[in-house]
């Protein structure tokens, strides 16, 4: 029984009803939630990287973990993976037993990386050439050509000034007022490609035509 582990997970965590789990599947849930929390993975997941970012110390649930779609097809019950999770040489669970964490601490550029992925732009090209763009069928296409580098795009919006603004779209309007006054690009990303991307992106807004903002929803603002 589960009992059996207590020099592992302490009696207090253990209900002695459980019987024994398969070894392999053991290591199966270990080796995925090692996945989930790897570089590799956290550079594409940004739900999860949300909230890796939202600890201070780097604890992510086990619960979270349990319930995510291919730990989820291993089991059901968080208590295993608990279990399994405590013969991992990669993670670390905190003392209560509720949290798992990487013992190698996760580069800054990963914890860099906004969680969210909406990007504003305005000033896309110079003054003079700004509205013969616009009047263009292909705006949508430069605009994604001018993007796409940086990541798989999700959608495009264009927003022009005068014209009501999205019910989703109103809240940003007081920390962006540019969103009412000029014509811009709302760009959301499924995922960025890279750090490498994301400081790219940062390049990008530092010239004088776009102008950028990543992560709209908690603002980075780049000018």
């Amino acid at each position: 029984s589960f009992c059996n582990a207590s020099d592992v997970l302490g009696a207090d965590l253990l209900d002695c009803s459980y019987s024994m789990p398969d070894r392999q599947l053991v290591r199966r849930v270990a080796s995925q939630v090692e996945f989930h929390l790897s570089d590799e993975n956290l550079a594409k997941d940004a739900f999860l990287l949300k909230h890796v970012q939202k600890n201070k110390m780097g604890f992510v649930s086990i619960k979270l973990l349990t319930s995510l779609k291919k730990v989820e097809y291993l089991t059901h019950d968080w208590w295993l993976t608990l279990y399994a999770l405590q013969f991992s040489e990669l993670l670390e669970v905190n003392e209560e037993g509720t949290k798992v964490r990487r013992w190698v601490p996760i580069p800054e550029p990963l914890l860099s990386i906004p969680p969210s992925k909406l990007l504003l732009a305005w000033e896309l090209l110079p003054l003079e050439q700004d509205m013969l763009l616009l009047l263009q069928k292909n705006f949508i296409k430069t605009i994604t050509r001018m993007f796409s580098p940086f990541g798989t795009i999700a959608s495009i919006r264009i927003l022009r000034p005068g014209r009501k603004l999205p019910s989703d779209v109103r809240k940003y309007t007081s920390d962006f007022p540019e969103l009412l006054s000029k014509h811009c690009a709302l760009v959301e990303y499924k995922s960025l490609g890279s750090a490498s991307a994301l400081r790219s992106l940062e390049d990008l807004g530092r010239q004088s035509c776009p102008r950028v903002i990543v992560n709209v929803s908690s603002p980075i603002c780049i000018s």
